[in-house]
């Protein structure tokens, strides 16, 4: 993707949902999601409800964003932009989505799912993680 190409929506996201499903040709399908991807499937769900046997939803964003979160979203797109997936964006993002217990501390070691994350977070491209924060912080 590259940065001219215009920022879809989560309803856009949701509609590319239905795309993907015919593609491979789905008809019903159970779906999980988790923070964004549990709301982007909820708004599918909506939609489409004949195509949705059932929703697996972690921990749906369904609020407004609290100023603070706010604040750390602008932050992250600006770093995103301008620094791409530097160790502070990596770290903002997994203090946000992972407990202190799991992230880890001195005594105890990370998670595997949070180095599982972090390694992920270095392959992936950072105009796509913007994207998606763009997205979901509409």
């Amino acid at each position: 993707m590259s940065f001219d190409d215009p920022v879809l929506s989560v309803d856009d996201l949701a509609d590319q949902i239905v795309e993907v499903l015919d593609y491979f040709r789905l008809g019903k399908v159970m779906c999980m999601g988790v923070t964004a991807g549990a709301y982007i499937l909820t708004l599918f769900a909506i939609k489409y409800t004949q195509r949705v046997m059932g929703l697996i939803l972690v921990s749906p964003l369904c609020k407004a964003p609290s100023w603070t979160e706010w604040l750390c979203n602008k932050v992250m797109t600006n770093l995103l932009y301008f620094c791409g997936m530097c160790t502070l964006v990596k770290e903002l993002l997994l203090l946000r989505y992972f407990s202190k217990e799991v992230r880890g501390s001195v005594e105890v070691p990370e998670s595997d799912a949070v180095q599982a994350c972090r390694r992920l977070l270095g392959e992936r491209q950072s105009p796509n993680v913007l994207r998606l924060l763009e997205a979901i912080n509409e």
